[in-house]
């Protein structure tokens, strides 16, 4: 499973920023090891001041966008972060 950053522009216009219903998560990386219907990603970072690891799957609809991103080197952390999601899952660290 590979860790890829948040580059420096996603980041300053917050594009690593995601309103949960447990409250406002910020990422600071995501792993994830393929791009895949059934691939869990895992995206760490802090939600609300707690340090926290989010693990989902995106949702059906998402999956072509994000695979045609991921065939031209061109997906970004936030296109995953922001996509439509089918379930996640929040660990506190």
């Amino acid at each position: 499973m590979k860790k890829h950053l948040f580059s420096s522009g996603e980041v300053m216009f917050e594009k690593n920023l995601k309103q949960l219903e447990e409250g406002l998560f910020v990422a600071e990386f995501m792993q994830y090891a393929d791009v895949g219907p059934d691939t869990e990603y895992i995206c760490v970072g802090r939600l609300n001041d707690k340090k926290a690891k989010i693990s989902f799957i995106l949702a059906d609809d998402q999956l072509e966008h994000v695979k045609m991103k991921h065939t031209y080197n061109i997906l970004m952390q936030s296109d995953l972060l922001n996509a439509n999601w089918k379930k996640y899952t929040v660990n506190y660290t």
